[in-house]
């Protein structure tokens, strides 16, 4: 094979690699772009379940009070009838 058969053989390889390389590459940032939405629902819905466990620890501690207002109470009226 001749030196310019053999270059242009070369060039072809290397178009070729440079061809699926790119390839690679599109596919590659579709997939981060994809990571990326997923992560950002993921932000969302992990801020959305830390509001809504705040909210019940609020609503629990509201609970506990009441319980414990009502046990006092009913202490304080059994202790009048001794």
């Amino acid at each position: 094979m001749d030196e310019e058969a053999w270059m242009s053989a070369r060039i072809a390889e290397f178009e070729r690699e440079i061809s699926e390389s790119s390839s690679s590459l599109m596919r590659s940032k579709e997939r981060i772009s994809e990571l990326e939405q997923r992560v950002s629902y993921m932000e969302k819905e992990l801020r959305s379940v830390k509001d809504t466990a705040a909210a019940n620890e609020h609503c629990l501690g509201a609970v506990v009070l009441l319980s414990l207002i009502l046990i006092f109470f009913r202490a304080s009226r059994m202790t009048a009838f001794v």
